[in-house]
C-alpha cells in the first residue's frame, strides 16, 4: 500500500504487512487524517500511522477475509466486515469486539459512517444485495433497503446524514433517505459496474466510478448527469475560498444554520 502526496503524482510512504498477507481494502480516520487501517486476507485489521512502517494495531484475526474497513467519527473504534458477512465494531483502546452485526447472508463489500458525531449509526453494502442500517449498540439493523438487483459494491453518507447513496453491480446507483426509508432517485448511465460513490461535500451532488473507467458526476437538485466522463476526481477537502463560491445545496446535502 503507498502513500500519496496530493499535489504531486509521488510517493511519500510505503506500507506492507510482514507476514505476506494481500490488503483487501484501507480506510483513513477523517478526524486526524493521521491513521488508517487496513483488512487483510489473513483475516485480520491491522491499524497504522501515516508515520509508522509498521502496524501499531492487529485485530482478529476473524473467521473469514476483511473485505471492508471504516473508522468512526472520532477514531476510537474500527468496523470491519467479512466475506462471511459478519461485521465487528472494534475498540480500539481495549482491543476488544464491542458489537457485532450478523444479518447480512453474504460478503459485506462496503461500510459507511455519518460525518455527525452526534449520528450513531453505520451503513452496510453486501453481496446479498441489500443495504442495511445498524444501531450501535444492539447489533441489529432498524433499515434494510432491498430494491437493489446487483451486488453492492459502495455506500456512502450525504455531508449531512440525512441521505445515504448505494452502487452495484448493474451500474445502478441509488439515493435513499433513512428518515422515511424512501428511495430519492434512481441513477444509471451504462451497464458497467458501480465501483465506488461519493458526495461532494460543498456542492449538492454525487460522483460514482464505474468498472468501465468512468466516473460519472450527478446533480442531485435535478438528479441529473452534469459530467458523462471524468478522467480524474479528487475532493477531499475543499478549501475555504471554494466554499465561499459555492452555491447553497439542498437541506439533503447540507443544513442551513438557523439565525439566533
Amino acid at each position: 500500500m503507498k502513500k500519496y502526496t496530493p499535489k504531486r503524482a509521488s510517493v511519500v510512504g510505503e506500507y506492507a504487512l510482514k507476514t505476506g498477507s494481500r490488503i483487501n481494502c484501507a480506510a483513513l480516520g477523517s478526524a486526524s487524517c493521521g491513521v488508517f487501517c487496513t483488512g487483510d486476507d489473513g483475516k485480520n485489521v491491522s491499524v497504522w500511522t501515516t508515520e509508522s512502517q509498521m502496524p501499531v494495531k492487529v485485530l482478529g484475526p476473524h473467521n473469514s477475509e476483511i473485505s471492508s474497513v471504516v473508522f468512526s467519527q472520532d477514531e476510537r473504534f474500527v468496523f470491519a466486515g467479512t466475506t462471511g458477512g459478519s461485521i465487528h465494531m472494534w475498540d480500539l483502546e481495549t482491543q476488544r469486539i464491542s458489537v457485532s452485526f450478523r444479518e447480512h447472508r453474504n460478503a459485506c463489500n462496503s461500510l459507511a459512517v455519518p460525518l455527525a458525531p452526534t449520528m450513531s449509526t453505520l451503513v452496510s453494502g453486501s453481496q446479498d444485495t441489500n443495504v442495511k442500517m445498524w444501531d450501535l449498540r444492539s447489533g441489529k439493523s432498524y433499515c434494510t433497503f432491498k430494491d437493489h438487483d446487483g451486488v453492492i459494491n459502495s455506500v456512502c453518507f450525504a455531508p449531512s446524514g440525512q441521505w445515504i447513496a448505494s452502487g452495484d453491480e448493474t451500474g445502478m446507483v441509488k439515493v435513499w433517505e433513512p428518515s422515511s426509508t424512501k428511495l430519492i432517485a434512481d441513477l444509471k448511465y451504462e451497464e458497467s459496474p458501480v465501483m465506488s460513490v461519493a458526495f461532494n461535500p460543498v456542492f449538492c451532488t454525487l460522483a460514482s466510478s464505474n468498472a468501465s473507467k468512468t466516473v460519472r458526476y450527478w446533480d442531485l437538485e435535478k438528479f441529473t448527469l452534469v459530467l458523462p466522463f471524468i478522467t480524474c476526481l479528487l475532493y477531499t477537502s475543499p478549501s475555504p475560498r471554494d466554499r465561499q463560491k459555492s452555491r447553497m445545496p439542498s437541506s439533503a446535502c447540507k443544513k442551513k444554520k438557523k439565525k439566533k
